[in-house]
């Protein structure tokens, strides 16, 4: 069937709303109709051509929408049902069987190569492949092929168009801290990056009690949102020294627990050094550089880096508990939101850049 999609057509093109074609459910998949799709900095960073897998390709990786179809061998899932599409894991490895499939032996194959396991698309356009399977979706489209195991069933009754970020981006920064930094109540938390991954971790440790919260950022827009979601200090790094004020904040003892969700290195190794003794420091996204100076000494304190993939989460169980922390009114990732037509992604991608939109998500009825 014919379906519209965004292509990718090379390193610092724009993307093209075209038609295309895509082929009907293999075994073990379901064909989703989507109605929103989040935007999410890594598929902004795929088009500066950060890897190189072949175009056309349809990007998004945070989609949300209805079953309209079911491949064989598929029991879980019932045309109708409304579903969040979430990352790819084979679920055979030892990691997988561990309850951690976001660091999946074949994480980078099943999401990052544009094909399935077995080397097809299930796109094409004029019968020429055209690559997908990004995150296991490709959700910059109308319609997307998924393996079941990357769906996660939700309540119809709930505002499906909303739901696609807790895929990914409300996952990733929410999980790192209740999943990985698991912090205490009434600890200094400090949060480099408060984009709308770094803002979802700010909201859970606002949750789970951390006091002070302290977020660091370049742009004024998001230090005024982390402060609308529970900042109580927010940082200008191009101002102050953030690991100064971090620990003239904290009485000079430094954060508890850190946040890096910047990929930038230089970041990264201050949200390590405004560690007080002990501290965690959780990041997430893949650096501009794989070499990183530390401060050694920080270890010898006692204190710890983690390296975070997909919020450290299994998407069937924890994307239902993010939507109850949202129904509680604990987790409010509604306000960071903001709606575009599907048909003006480049508008949505230039407010998320500006700062004007945290985390623009496009509605496929608003067209």
């Amino acid at each position: 069937m014919n379906i519209e999609a965004y292509l990718f057509h090379g390193p610092g093109q724009p993307l093209s709303l075209e038609t295309i074609e895509i082929c009907d459910p293999a075994p073990g998949e379901l064909l989703v109709k989507l109605v929103g799709t989040g935007i999410c900095h890594t598929d902004v960073s795929m088009t500066a051509g950060r890897r190189d897998w072949g175009a056309p390709t349809v990007l998004g990786h945070e989609g949300a929408g209805h079953v309209v179809a079911i491949g064989e061998g598929v029991e879980d899932f019932a045309v109708g049902d409304a579903v969040v599409l979430s990352f790819r894991s084979c679920g055979e490895c030892p990691v997988c069987d561990s309850g951690h499939p976001g660091y999946c032996d074949e994480i980078s194959d099943l999401n990052f190569s544009g094909k399935r396991r077995d080397g097809t698309t299930p796109l094409s356009r004029d019968g020429k492949p055209v690559m997908g399977q990004f995150f296991g979706q490709s959700s910059f489209a109308t319609h997307s092929i998924v393996h079941a195991s990357a769906a996660v069933k939700v309540d119809p009754s709930l505002p499906l168009e909303l739901l696609g970020p807790l895929a990914c981006g409300i996952q990733t920064g929410a999980g790192a801290v209740i999943n990985v930094l698991k912090p205490d109540a009434g600890k200094a938390f400090a949060l480099f990056g408060a984009g709308s991954v770094g803002l979802s971790g700010l909201m859970a440790a606002k949750m789970l009690g951390c006091d002070p919260i302290i977020a660091v950022d370049v742009m004024p827009e998001r230090r005024e949102a982390a402060l609308r979601f529970g900042a109580t200090h927010a940082i200008d790094p191009l101002a102050e020294d953030p690991v100064a004020a971090i620990k003239a904040i904290t009485g000079g003892r430094g954060a508890a627990y850190s946040f890096d969700a910047t990929s930038k290195s230089a970041v990264l190794a201050q949200a390590f050094l405004c560690l007080d003794s002990f501290g965690r420091c959780a990041y997430v996204g893949a650096h501009e550089t794989p070499d990183v100076a530390l401060n050694s000494h920080r270890f010898m304190r006692g204190c710890t880096l983690h390296g975070v993939m997909e919020g450290d989460s299994r998407p069937r169980d924890f994307i239902p508990e993010l939507i109850g922390y949202w129904q509680a009114g604990r987790l409010p990732f509604d306000q960071m939101v903001s709606f575009y037509p599907f048909s003006e992604l480049d508008r949505a991608v230039a407010d998320m850049n500006s700062g004007r939109a945290v985390k623009p998500i496009l509605r496929f009825d608003a067209a």
